[in-house]
């Protein structure tokens, strides 16, 4: 998640680092402007948000909506690796995908252009 957008769900800007997840990728969703992350044999690029409060882990519930699991994973952070919480894509929600990865950098141009 942008941390913009991210600042705007949980009404501040919490301590970020960077993060790969490995054995899942990142999918377009068809007809929509978020990306799905399911287990795959790729890695994800992504960002670990740090210290959120149990009010600020259910507003982004709330704003993931029932598309997704929070599920627990392990994440490599420099050299070394964080169990973390990620927003899975539900299995049988599966046929909502598209055929492609998703492409940050021409989502962040279509949208934040």
């Amino acid at each position: 998640m942008l941390t913009d957008l991210m600042e705007s769900v949980i009404q501040r800007r919490p301590e970020r680092l960077h993060g790969l997840l490995s054995g899942y990728e990142r999918r377009e969703v068809r007809n929509a402007h978020f990306p799905a992350i399911m287990p795959g044999s790729r890695e994800v690029q992504g960002i670990i948000y740090t210290g959120l409060s149990q009010q600020e882990i259910h507003r982004l519930d709330t704003y993931e909506s029932n598309y997704y699991i929070r599920r627990t994973v392990s994440v490599k952070c420099e050299q070394t690796f964080r169990t973390c919480e990620a927003y899975i894509w539900r299995p049988d929600l599966r046929h909502l995908l598209g055929d492609c990865d998703w492409d940050y950098q021409a989502w962040v141009t279509k949208h934040y252009s």
